[in-house]
């Protein structure tokens, strides 16, 4: 089980501990900013381990981060150790895809919370554009978060996740209704760690409470909450750096030759 102590340190969260949609709603505006969204495993040939003490030895004693599997994995049990009625669901990313594009498979895991009477979406996984806040799916009304407005619309299989973005709602991710089945998260896992955009691009985002940072490639953008980016090409030294102080990972040397192919792009 979830050493809870040890998650709310790695965190930073000194709360009550309590299933509130307050509590909630503080999980997950710390989670993403204090454990990195990252896919350095998958960058390097690994694929990431989903057991609960591979999760937290990673996690939580080494201060690596995660991608999805990992980080949601974490949140759900960390979720249900405060007393929260969780369970798991998969979705299928539509983020920055034309609108004609074919669906993609069912292949991020986010959480449904029951609280209440009434079920949200929590996520602590998606990097670049996680919400902050708990989402209800009982409403499609816009959400306004610490970052973003976000919305949930009702389609045939569950719910499109939608952010405002400049203006325009752009499409993050279906969630399905149906909750993930047995194996689900490790054969998406497996195929996400090895063919996917995970196993050659650099992703590394991390959401503080005043703004999302995020390196893809040897790109690092910054958008603050009025929604102004500050973009900067990195060289080798400028990615390892980032990796070391804006996304505070323990650096591993083997990255480096990863860091050295993109920096050269």
């Amino acid at each position: 089980m979830l050493d809870l102590d040890r998650y709310c340190d790695r965190i930073g969260y000194n709360g009550v501990r309590r299933p509130t949609i307050d509590v909630l709603n503080a999980i997950l505006a710390r989670q993403p900013d204090a454990i990195t969204f990252e896919a350095l495993d998958p960058l390097t040939g690994k694929i990431p381990d989903l057991s609960p003490d591979a999760v937290d030895a990673k996690l939580l004693d080494a201060r690596r981060g995660g991608y999805c599997f990992e980080q949601n994995s974490l949140l759900l049990r960390a979720l249900t150790a405060l007393g929260f009625e969780t369970e798991g669901l998969i979705a299928r990313v539509w983020w920055m895809m034309p609108p004609d594009a074919t669906p993609g498979p069912w292949s991020h895991m986010a959480t449904r919370i029951h609280l209440d009477g009434r079920d949200w979406l929590a996520d602590a996984g998606f990097g670049t554009c996680v919400p902050t806040s708990a989402l209800d799916f009982g409403t499609e009304t816009a959400r306004k978060t610490a970052h973003e407005h976000f919305r949930l619309k009702p389609t045939t299989d569950g719910w499109m996740l939608e952010a405002k973005l400049d203006g325009d709602w752009a499409r993050v991710y279906e969630v399905r209704r149906a909750p993930a089945e047995p194996g689900e998260y490790v054969r998406m896992n497996e195929m996400a760690a090895t063919r996917s955009h995970f196993a050659t691009d650099l992703i590394l985002a991390r959401t503080t409470p005043e703004e999302r940072i995020v390196v893809s490639g040897n790109r690092l953008t910054r958008r603050n909450q009025a929604g102004i980016l500050e973009r900067t090409h990195l060289d080798v030294a400028g990615l390892e750096g980032a990796i070391r102080s804006t996304f505070q990972l323990p650096f591993d040397p083997s990255w480096r030759m990863v860091l050295e192919r993109i920096g050269s792009q």
